[in-house]
């Protein structure tokens, strides 16, 4: 047994709520000030940048806002990272949003239209707000733009609006952004994708990362942000980190103090056997 008062007794006996108090500041000290700790930037992500990269000159985005509001650390993230790229380094991409989400309104005032302050509504952004009928919408959506949205969420005619001048159906968009918790994305890929060969981005829970990689690795897709984990990545990526980086700086400072607390206590153990035995 070890000796009384060493320094593997003490280890072995230092209480739970010091080890969750210790927890609890690693988990909370991102949210304060991120830590920015190293991750790599998958293929998937890259190629999300670099179709935003590759938007023509006064080309038109659509951002689909399809995701829960409780869903909106696993792609809030990417959403904001977007919108702010595109304001910031691209103020030439024409932006058309709506959402397929009923929680969508709620995501739009929260999160994207007070980076939209500075930019001119109904010339450089427009907003239809939630778009009822899921994958029979997103298809007819896909063949009749103008036919579907007459009016914007504001009550403001299309035709009265300059930025929809030209826009048809999914010929017309340049690129298409999806942040889905609900399966949204997928009925995109079948309907812009598979009959119109629009460009796709998603973004989407961890829990569908190997649906979308399949779809990415077959080429009909772009890129895709898959979690707060890929969400993050984006944020490096284009410079402007938001939510997902204190997530995931929380997540890997806690992970790194779980490998840590199995180092010291394994080491502390099997040398207070040793001595035991001697």
């Amino acid at each position: 047994m070890p000796t009384k008062g060493s320094l593997t007794d003490r280890v072995l006996s230092i209480p739970p709520q010091a080890i969750f108090a210790v927890l609890f500041v690693l988990i909370f000290i991102p949210y304060i000030r991120p830590v920015s700790i190293p991750i790599p930037v998958t293929d998937y992500v890259r190629r999300y940048k670099d179709s935003m990269d590759a938007v023509p000159q006064g080309g038109h985005v659509v951002l689909s806002l399809d995701s829960s509001i409780g869903g909106i650390l696993e792609t809030g993230g990417a959403m904001v990272a977007t919108v702010k790229y595109y304001v910031n380094r691209r103020p030439d991409v024409k932006l058309i949003i709506w959402g397929m989400h009923y929680d969508c309104p709620i995501v739009w005032s929260r999160f994207i239209e007070p980076l939209l302050k500075d930019r001119k509504y109904g010339v450089d952004y427009v907003w239809f707000g939630y778009i009822p009928g899921a994958d029979a919408a997103i298809g007819k959506l896909s063949d009749d733009i103008r036919g579907i949205l007459q009016y914007d969420a504001y009550g403001k005619a299309v035709d009265d609006l300059p930025i929809m001048q030209g826009i048809r159906n999914a010929n017309d968009i340049a690129l298409l952004h999806t942040y889905d918790t609900y399966g949204h994305a997928w009925s995109y890929i079948g309907h812009w994708q598979a009959r119109y060969k629009t460009k796709l981005n998603l973004t989407v829970m961890s829990a569908n990362i190997p649906l979308a990689a399949v779809y990415f690795t077959a080429g009909q897709i772009v890129g895709f942000c898959g979690g707060s984990r890929g969400c993050a990545e984006l944020e490096r990526i284009t410079g402007f980190l938001g939510i997902a980086t204190p997530t995931v700086d929380a997540l890997s400072l806690s992970l790194l103090y779980g490998l840590v607390l199995l180092a010291v206590s394994n080491i502390a153990f099997w040398t207070g056997r040793r001595r035991g035995r001697r």
